[in-house]
């Protein structure tokens, strides 16, 4: 068997119909944990503008060239100030 080949590939909002389709991958799979609102079409609306907005870096994970993740990467200062931690 042949050994898969991962990349990481930073993206722009170009490609964000296929975040939105990893991102509800992710949310089913947290669903165990948490509750998060679905729309009646069965998927989960969720705008990604602010992370190109605020600066993030969006990457997308590929697999033999195919989407299997994502993540998005922002300094901790920026992170922190949008959390509940936020002084």
């Amino acid at each position: 068997m042949n050994r898969p080949n991962f990349e990481a590939v930073l993206v722009g909002s170009s490609l964000e119909p296929v975040l939105a389709n990893l991102f509800a991958f992710y949310l089913h799979d947290m669903a165990q944990w948490f509750q998060f609102e679905q729309a009646p079409t069965g998927d989960y609306p969720h705008s990604f503008a602010r992370y190109w907005q605020d600066d993030h870096d969006v990457y997308l994970l590929y697999a033999n060239n195919i989407p299997v993740g994502f993540c998005v990467v922002a300094t901790a200062d920026r992170a922190l100030a949008r959390s509940c931690f936020a002084g």
